[in-house]
Parts: C-alpha cells; structure tokens; sequence
C-alpha cells in the first residue's frame, strides 16, 4: 500500500500548503507536473494489477495471431487496434498500458487545472479515479480519459464539434462512453441545436458501434441482473458533490458555459441513486455513473473558498480523501486485486515488488 499512500499524501501536501487561485490563472509549479509524471508511470508500469488483468492478457494474447479484421470486430476497436499494433511490434503489454494511461492522466490534469486548487482536485480523485479506475479498468480509463479532455475543452470555450469528436473516440475505446453526448446540451447557446447535436452523435455512435453488441450488453449486465461490489458507495459519491452544488450552484465561481455543464453532470449524479435501484444490473449502472466522477474533484476541490473557509476547508476535503482511501484499501472486497502494487520492471523480472 505504500505506493498508494505517498501518492496521496504528495497531492494532499501540496493541496495544504500552495493557496487556491481563482482568476483562473495558471497555477501549477514543476512539482505539479513532477507528481503527474509519476502518476502516469505507476499507471503504465502496474503489472498485475486490478481484476480485470487477466482478461486484458488474453486480449493482448490473441492480438499477436488475430487478423485486423477480427480484431477490430471483436468490440472496442480502439481499444483492440492498439493491442494489436504493440503485439505486432514485438513489445508487451505495458506498452498499451502507458499509452491508456497517458491519455488518461492528460484528461486528469488538464481538468485539474481548471480548478482552482488543482492539487486538491488531484488529491480527491487519487482514491477511486486514479487507483481504483486508472489502474484497474484500462478501456474504460482510456475512454473516460478522452472524456475529461473534451470536458476540459468544452469548459474552456471550445467548440461541440471538438467536444463531439473526443466522444466518438473514447466510445472506440469503450462502448458506454456514448452516454457523455447528453452533455452537449450545455454547450451551444440553442437548447433546440444542442439536443438535436446530442441526439444526432448519439444516434451514429450507437449504429456504428454500440447497436452490434447491444443483444450481448443486455444479457450480460441486465437479463442476468449481474451485481457490481460497492456500486453504491461510488454511485453515492458522485451524489455528494453533486448535491453540494445544485444546493448553491452559483457559489463556486463556474462562468455561465461552466454552469451549464456541471449543472447537467450534478443532476446525472442525482439521478443514478434512483437508477440503481430501478435497474436490474448495479454493474450497468455503475460502469455508466463512472462517467460522471470527474464532478468529485470538480466541486469537492471548490468547497475551500466558496461553502466554507479555505484553510479548514482543505483540511476537511483532504480528511475526506484520507478516509476514502484508507476504508477501500483495508476493507473492500477487491482490494487484494490492487495490493500489493507491482511494478513491471520489479516483479517480471524476478526482483519483488512494493508493499
């Protein structure tokens, strides 16, 4: 666990120490970049790591025999594409590992940086979106990844074009990534353009990519009412801060642009409680409400300064963080599959690895 632990206590020491700036100015130091440097690493160079990992090997396995074509019609052809690219060049697995996660931790900072106290967004999201998500779910980080960038994008004054591209991308990595177009509502000025922008993307990406595997993603996830550990405890909190905001959405120093998409975020957030006890599969509902964490460090890295005091403020959010990361590591069902953390260059080659 030590790994994990001076992670989070890099970001949550830098988050107590540098004041939060909010004329949105930059205000992130080489040690900022230092600390996400290293997050990429641990990301890339995991081995072993999370329970999906032997299903990645297998898919890694069969791409070094497969043809193109089957591959790309195996499911998430972005995804495939690459595995099948990396074992065609004679390289391993932490190859596709490091570029996942690259995009990853790109899509991580840069909407950290939007905030005002980016080490605080960072030290928030280190529990569940970094070591549970980045190291745990490759396809689906890659594509929350290519998300973040194109929220990150959108709140900067970017175009919905240039959002709706990033979104095409990450569904190439994972199917449910196509429930992000509902944001696009947020970003034109015509509700009417928007919805019909949203439903226009949504409809191409569900007929190019998702509609083919629909009959298999229903029997999988709601015929069986298959069960995901600890779906409510991450449904609920994304309900935290997204109740934390609709209560004073206007308190946190969001431009209008801003506003409209994390208000749409926050609602989603409400929304999946109900959703989880409605629908048949938690795991459904869980992997789709994986989309809407990024609000986690939104709003929870702005309760310092706007709800109440920032120096106490922070003392909480970081508390919070500490304690988030101390109950999954000690007491979650699956947290075995994550300690200890290995890296790849310790333990393939016979030379242990960190406790």
């Amino acid at each position: 666990m030590t790994v994990y632990w001076l992670m989070l206590v890099y970001f949550v020491a830098g988050a107590l120490l540098i004041p939060a700036n909010w004329q949105r100015t930059s205000n992130t130091s080489p040690f900022f970049w230092f600390g996400a440097i290293t997050v990429v690493i641990l990301i890339g160079f995991r081995y072993w790591i999370g329970g999906d990992w032997p299903q990645y090997e297998r898919l890694f396995s069969f791409a070094g025999y497969a043809s193109l074509s089957q591959i790309i019609f195996m499911g998430d052809p972005g995804y495939q594409i690459l595995n099948w690219v990396v074992r065609h060049l004679g390289l391993e697995i932490w190859v596709v590992n490091l570029g996942c996660g690259a995009v990853y931790g790109i899509g991580l900072f840069k909407l950290a940086r939007l905030q005002p106290n980016p080490w605080l967004a960072i030290a928030v999201a280190i529990p569940y979106l970094i070591i549970v998500v980045g190291m745990g779910y490759t396809r689906q980080s890659v594509a929350l990844g290519f998300v973040m960038i194109g929220l990150a994008a959108l709140m900067r004054g970017s175009t919905v074009v240039r959002y709706a591209a990033y979104i095409i991308i990450a569904t190439l990595f994972h199917r449910s990534a196509i429930v992000m177009t509902v944001v696009l509502a947020a970003g034109h000025r015509s509700r009417f353009t928007n919805l019909l922008i949203g439903a226009s993307v949504a409809y191409v990406l569900y007929d190019l990519i998702v509609s083919s595997a629909f009959p298999a993603l229903s029997r999988n996830y709601l015929e069986t009412g298959y069960e995901a550990q600890g779906a409510m405890v991450r449904v609920f909190m994304n309900f935290l801060p997204a109740a934390i905001f609709l209560l004073a959405p206007t308190r946190f120093g969001f431009d209008e642009r801003e506003l409209g998409i994390v208000r749409i975020l926050a609602i989603a957030g409400l929304l999946f409680p109900i959703l989880l006890f409605t629908v048949p599969s938690s795991a459904a509902v869980d992997r789709l409400a994986l989309y809407i964490s990024p609000l986690q460090m939104i709003i929870l890295s702005r309760v310092p300064g706007s709800l109440i005091k920032e120096g106490f403020g922070k003392v909480i959010i970081c508390a919070y963080a500490v304690a988030v990361q101390f109950v999954w590591l000690n007491f979650a069902q699956h947290a075995r599959d994550w300690v200890p953390y290995r890296f790849w260059f310790l333990d393939t080659y016979g030379r242990g690895w960190f406790n």
